[in-house]
């Protein structure tokens, strides 16, 4: 275990990095030896991102545990989330997760994790997606009128290319197709 000025400076440093969007936690754990078994616990608060797309919107959080790959054994891991309670349901999450009376949420993971822990809660169980196609088509609708009003004098010229092309082609297929009777 790590002393109270150890524990200290890693909280410190946890600040220091949390104001990052990358950090690292590092940390040094106590093996009891090889005939019993290891436990590493550790906990720590990790800020959201808001998902605006839901009503109520959902609140996103990720953990990478690719890390796990790495160790020489792994064999069972216990994942506990403690959301607030206005955000008290799981929704999207890459694990299953049991809700316990005391608050928390827990999944168990006995094969290697994912790439990337996903934990998603929401205010009600089941949000509504409110994201729209409106919105994109009306920029595709507004980028059209701008441009046909800002190159509006070269519009038959454009015509004019346009049609010139289009019988070029058909001129030369045509051509191809009387070769190829022949």
């Amino acid at each position: 275990m790590t002393s109270e000025t150890d524990s200290a400076i890693n909280q410190s440093e946890f600040k220091n990095h949390h104001s990052k969007r990358l950090w690292f936690y590092v940390f040094e754990p106590e093996l009891v030896g090889d005939s019993t078994v290891n436990t590493f616990e550790l906990s720590y608060q990790i800020t959201g991102h808001i998902n605006k797309e839901f009503n109520p919107p959902t609140y996103e959080f990720r953990y990478y545990l690719s890390s796990t790959r790495y160790w020489k054994e792994y064999s069972h891991l216990v994942i506990r989330v403690y959301p607030s309670e206005e955000i008290k349901y799981p929704i999207k999450n890459s694990y299953e997760y049991t809700s316990h009376p005391e608050g928390y949420f827990e999944a168990e993971v006995s094969s290697y994790p994912e790439e990337m822990l996903l934990v998603s809660f929401c205010e009600k169980a089941n949000p509504s997606n409110i994201r729209d196609p409106k919105p994109f088509l009306t920029r595709i609708i507004i980028a059209v009128i701008i441009l046909v009003i800002i190159f509006h004098p070269f519009i038959p010229f454009v015509i004019l290319i346009i049609i010139a092309i289009i019988i070029y082609i058909s001129e030369k297929n045509k051509k191809k197709r009387y070769k190829k009777s022949l």
